[in-house]
């Protein structure tokens, strides 16, 4: 590896956790893995729902309220979201790392001592964990207020003092969490189009990528939790309509839709500045063959009256500055294969699958039931 690539060892996931002290906590000093630290967020939260259902008696069916057995969609949404939130936070701190160094081991991309200073810049704002405890807190005042005053009452909405408490133990840090993993999803985004605005492109590279596709694998990894989500609000669309409530459900319609807008966006984000210097690469040398070829006609054309040999030769430069134009024509200028845009549409429409299995699962239990 080149001098300039040997810089790169001194970017680590210690430089990715600055100005979050949560993450400082989780990936330095507990070095706990994303697995880990997602069962340990969905204990915590299992374990405060079933003693909050306990002390309010709410647990089993018959007492009024929709039960913690009965809750379908906190069931599955709790489960799979919380901690798949903790896990994608965690995992986000590190995958840039990881990128970066696929990428200076197939010396696409080598950055200099500078360069690694301007990512440090970038990463070691302090902001966002205030902005993000901030807004978390008004998700939970919404949340609260919002089911103090629900027509139909849920297992943990029994007294103020059990909501509050729910409120506090998981809405908030649900809702910091998330922000959370929103701002380091930009400034991960912003690094690489600092980063990757000017990477050497490999156009025959096997990852039929240009050498890009760790970034490629980044981005579509970063879909799947908007995935999840989206299958989420999917099932509560799907619940409100067999609950008769679909057309109040404002906050589903509204996230249905945002989910289709940034789902492609959150996956074409961070691959638009290497998709530049992809495009640009490919436009000079493109230009370089043009100018080229300008020249070799001309000259061949001068030699129509000329000597039959020289002609005969001017052509046959001609044709291979054609067939070269041809080939650097097809080299890729998007980081990803055919492989990783049909996985991305596979995800993308996963919520339409969730919501295909709810059906058949519900049809099927109406049918052993009656």
């Amino acid at each position: 590896m080149s001098e300039k690539s040997e810089n790169f060892t001194s970017l680590n996931a210690a430089d990715f956790v600055m100005g979050d002290p949560l993450a400082k906590f989780l990936v330095i000093r507990r070095k706990w893995s994303p697995l880990q630290v997602g069962l340990l967020a969905y204990l915590w939260a299992i374990s405060s729902s079933l003693v909050i259902a306990l002390i309010g008696g709410t647990l089993q069916r018959g007492t009024g309220y929709v039960a913690l057995v009965e809750d379908y969609l906190y069931l599955i949404s709790e489960t799979a979201l919380i901690p798949t939130l903790w896990g994608y936070y965690t995992w986000m701190i590190a995958a840039p790392v990881r990128v970066f160094s696929e990428l200076a081991e197939s010396k696409v991309y080598m950055p200099t001592a500078e360069e690694i200073g301007a990512t440090r810049k970038i990463l070691g704002r302090r902001w966002q964990t205030p902005v993000s405890l901030f807004l978390a807190v008004i998700i939970g005042v919404v949340y609260f207020m919002q089911h103090q005053v629900m027509s139909v009452p849920f297992w943990f909405a029994t007294n103020p003092i059990l909501l509050g408490i729910r409120t506090a133990l998981v809405i908030v840090p649900t809702g910091f969490i998330t922000w959370s993993s929103v701002f380091r999803y930009i400034a991960n985004t912003r690094l690489f189009r600092h980063s990757l605005s000017d990477v050497h492109i490999h156009p025959l590279h096997p990852d039929r990528a240009g050498g890009l596709r760790p970034l490629g694998r980044y981005a579509l990894s970063t879909t799947y939790i908007i995935a999840l989500g989206g299958s989420v609000v999917a099932l509560a669309e799907y619940y409100a309509w067999t609950h008769g409530t679909f057309s109040t459900a404002y906050y589903y319609h509204v996230a249905l839709i945002l989910y289709f807008i940034l789902a492609p966006a959150n996956f074409f984000a961070p691959l638009s500045s290497a998709h530049n210097a992809m495009q640009r690469a490919k436009d000079d040398l493109i230009l370089r063959i043009s100018r080229q070829f300008n020249q070799d006609f001309s000259k061949a054309y001068s030699e129509l009256e000329g000597s039959a040999e020289e002609l005969k030769d001017h052509i046959e430069k001609i044709e291979q500055l054609q067939r070269l134009h041809s080939m650097t024509n097809s080299f890729p200028v998007w980081p990803f294969d055919i492989d990783t845009i049909r996985r991305f549409v596979l995800t993308m429409t996963s919520p339409v699958f969730t919501v295909a299995v709810a059906v058949i699962i519900n049809v099927l239990t109406n049918m052993l039931t009656q």
